[in-house]
């Protein structure tokens, strides 16, 4: 029985240790890829960035500033699909009603990266013009069917 115990906190400290570990690493990869980013402002390190992020904190929105600089003075189609994401993101965590300030700056966002060639923001743009909305936001442009259609891919 105590050879039994005696195991079973040898596993316990061992599993403790690797998640401390683990976590450890994130934070280093984190501090890393956002260095990186500092250094190169490059689409390859905005990536790195957003998936140590993600690992490491899927709920911090530290990389959002990083979206920002890269949607806006790189011109990168796959930042502005993820700024434009994160300001309806904001709203519905906040449990608010998207306004029409922030409702025309998630669609110049998802049109400036749809024009950069970003299919992520085609789809987002085909969904609220087809559909007047998203999940939750229901009605906050009139549908467009037209409009949809420009953004509309061959297959989903």
């Amino acid at each position: 029985m105590a050879k039994m115990r005696n195991k079973n906190y040898l596993l316990i400290l061992t599993i403790l240790f690797l998640f401390v570990q683990c976590e450890s690493d994130e934070q280093k990869r984190f501090e890393l890829a956002e260095k990186n980013m500092k250094e190169k402002w490059d689409r390859e390190s905005y990536l790195e960035l957003k998936d140590a992020e993600f690992y490491y904190s899927p709920y911090s929105e530290n990389y959002i500033k990083y979206s920002y600089i890269m949607a806006n003075h790189f011109n990168d189609g796959s930042a502005c699909y993820d700024f434009a994401n994160e300001i309806i993101n904001w709203y519905h965590q906040n449990k608010l009603k998207l306004d029409s300030a922030a409702t025309s700056q998630v669609i110049y966002y998802f049109e400036k990266g749809a024009n950069l060639g970003d299919d992520y923001c085609k789809t987002a743009l085909y969904l609220l013009f087809s559909n007047g909305g998203f999940t939750g936001y229901k009605g906050i442009v009139e549908i467009d069917t037209a409009r949809a259609n420009k953004y509309k891919k061959i297959s989903f």
